[in-house]
């Protein structure tokens, strides 16, 4: 209990959530297991891991990294650990939660603190060597390597992109665990009052998102896409309706989102065929409120064993817009089919995708 604990995350999203807690008009989710370290006696501090820094010189760094990251598209920077100096220094253990982060940490924190436990979090790990604009797979995957090298321990959202950068980057396995993401299932949760209206909805601003085929599957019936990613609709397509913004940010609130999860009759989460666990946040909300989940099946799907296609789920391969329309109308065209999924949603969240075990496994971290 003794141990003082930096949660390092993009925090812009979570300043209003803090405030909504002792409302109940937010998920607790997305502070990944702090809130239950707080109650449990732990020194915790977080801190907005895009800070800009101090100082003439490194607010100068900064600018120049932006403009080769943009170039590169990576996500590498000292200036944004240096902005973060006075609080790893007084902290025991430093956790990051995204890569960019985690990485930065990793090749520049090692140096800068050598006796700080640097704990870095990953979800698309070795999917970033594919992404680089300039660098080589070959050249990005040998800087990935000299930046987890620094730090003392990795955790990975999806199993499958845990082991493939075991392989990847030649990782000590003990070095490395898996994060199990949950949600709060209180406040996702179904509401027998609200009137379900006949549409389709479908979430997501991380690039891995795969509307382009869900926009190709023949479907008739409404569609609202909430996305902050830039998707033209095509004029044929009047049955879609396009929702700027993201409802990480105050352009969406908790509240309206979970009430656009329970008016919609099925949720669609179509993804490109990645390592990334993409989708799972938008998937398990959805299932929490009770809802029938057209799922891609992905390399990097977070659960296999437990998202069983017919039965709390329909999973559907990549690319596949025919796959997306058949399971669609045979959820719209089978009030009972649709109803027993979604219950079996519900009930498959509850027991295992819970907050429950997202606390455990951050509480874990610390203690590894």
């Amino acid at each position: 209990m003794s141990k003082h604990v930096l949660f390092l995350f993009p925090g812009a999203g979570r300043k209003y959530r803090i405030e909504g807690l002792a409302k109940g008009t937010v998920p607790q989710e997305f502070f990944y297991g702090l809130l239950h370290l707080w109650k449990s006696g732990y020194d915790i501090k977080t801190f907005d891991s895009r800070t800009d820094p101090l100082g003439l010189v490194n607010i100068l760094l900064l600018r120049f990294e932006k403009l080769r990251n943009r170039f590169l598209n990576l996500g590498f920077t000292k200036a944004r650990v240096l902005a973060a100096d006075l609080e790893i220094k007084k902290c025991d253990v430093a956790i990051s939660f995204t890569d960019a982060f985690s990485l930065s940490l990793g090749l520049y924190g090692r140096r800068l603190y050598p006796n700080k436990r640097l704990i870095g979090g990953f979800q698309k790990l070795t999917d970033i060597p594919n992404d680089s604009k300039i660098l080589s797979p070959a050249r990005t995957e040998r800087l990935i390597k000299k930046a987890v090298k620094g730090l003392d321990h990795l955790f990975f959202m999806g199993e499958h992109d845990r082991q493939q950068a075991i392989l990847r980057y030649g990782l000590n396995a003990a070095k490395t665990s898996l994060f199990r993401f949950g949600v709060d299932t209180e406040f996702w949760s179904p509401d027998d009052s609200m009137v379900e209206e006949d549409f389709i909805f479908s979430a997501g601003s991380d690039p891995k998102r795969d509307f382009e085929t869900l926009l190709q599957a023949q479907i008739t019936m409404n569609i609202q896409i909430l996305t902050r990613l830039p998707l033209t609709i095509p004029k044929e397509k009047s049955n879609v309706q396009l929702m700027r913004g993201s409802y990480h940010d105050s352009v969406i609130s908790d509240i309206e989102l979970r009430n656009v999860y329970r008016k919609a009759i099925i949720v669609v989460v179509p993804l490109r065929d990645v390592n990334q666990p993409s989708g799972c946040s938008v998937t398990l909300q959805a299932m929490a409120c009770g809802k029938p989940v057209v799922l891609t099946r992905n390399r990097g799907l977070w659960d296999p064993e437990l998202l069983v296609s017919g039965e709390n789920c329909i999973l559907v391969p990549p690319g596949d817009p025919a796959a997306i329309f058949e399971a669609v109308e045979r959820l719209r065209g089978d009030a009972k089919f649709r109803l027993s999924i979604g219950n079996a949603a519900r009930k498959t969240a509850v027991e295992h995708f819970s907050m429950s075990r997202m606390n455990n496994d951050v509480e874990a971290l610390i203690h590894k």
